[in-house]
């Protein structure tokens, strides 16, 4: 191919990206805009479940301390045994009394 072969093929690939791009500019926006969307929910999950997940964590050891703490006051003899279970079972299920 001579240098002006590929000179023209060259423009008429610059002429025809340069008309896709006009005619196509409102869809190559929202795509910008989509993607823009994407990274930030993407910043936001990673940000939320790692701390997600430590609260839970946290809540199954205080459930477990709670579990462990009942059968301590079981052992002993507690006028109040009753309402610490009635209580705590409440609290279990996200109930206040």
């Amino acid at each position: 191919m001579s240098d002006i072969q590929i000179r023209t093929m060259e423009e008429a690939f610059y002429l025809q990206t340069k008309a896709f791009l006009e005619k196509n500019s409102e869809h190559i926006a929202e795509i910008a805009r989509l993607k823009a969307e994407v990274e930030r929910l993407t910043a936001f999950t990673t940000r939320t479940i790692i701390p997600n997940e430590l609260l839970q964590a946290e809540v199954v050891q205080l459930t477990r301390g709670g579990d462990e703490l009942l059968e301590i006051i079981d052992g002993f003899y507690c006028p109040e045994k009753g309402l610490a279970h009635e209580v705590w079972s409440a609290a279990k299920k996200g109930k206040l009394l």
